[in-house]
């Protein structure tokens, strides 16, 4: 950790003195998503929200801090980090700048459903089945579209999803 806020504090200072260059504050952008995925990483959801924020701040487009972002508000366990309205807006702007991303769509449905927006949580789930690298998702992908497929009775497909989940982290503990 400490590289990486070494490395955002360099960025910061050649911000600071080159406010006409582009390279810098993507620069700045990267290295403070960095951070954030490391803080993430050691579960400190809470500090890894300020260098999300720093990294958009200074690169308004910077897909992965939207995304990471829309993620930690989506889902922390830290009640007073949540916040799902922002989570969604950000999981929104993300699969805009970034339509062919699965992991962007996937951040989508888990807001979506957190939000209780259970079709709308579908189509961003399946979207992101579609786009995965294999095509077939991740079993995060298979829990939450069996979450949602239960929420709106559609009880056969949630118990696929679900079973396909457990086959897979029955094989991969």
């Amino acid at each position: 950790i400490t590289s990486y806020r070494k490395a955002t504090e360099i960025h910061k200072r050649l911000v600071a003195h080159n406010p006409q260059s582009i390279i810098y504050p993507q620069a700045l952008a990267k290295s403070s998503c960095s951070l954030a995925r490391t803080l993430r990483l050691q579960g400190k959801f809470g500090k890894a929200i300020v260098p999300l924020q720093e990294a958009i701040k200074f690169d308004p487009e910077c897909v992965q801090a939207i995304n990471d972002l829309a993620w930690i508000r989506a889902t922390s366990s830290e009640t007073q980090l949540r916040n799902i309205e922002q989570a969604i807006a950000l999981a929104l702007k993300a699969v805009k700048l970034a339509p062919k991303m699965s992991v962007a769509w996937h951040t989508l449905g888990v807001a979506r459903y957190r939000h209780g927006q259970w079709k709308e949580s579908l189509a961003a789930l399946q979207k992101s089945l579609a786009l995965s690298a294999s095509g077939q998702g991740t079993v995060r992908d298979w829990l939450f579209l069996a979450m949602a497929h239960w929420q709106i009775d559609q009880q056969v497909e949630a118990r696929q999803w679900y079973e396909k989940a457990v086959v897979w982290l029955d094989v991969n503990r």
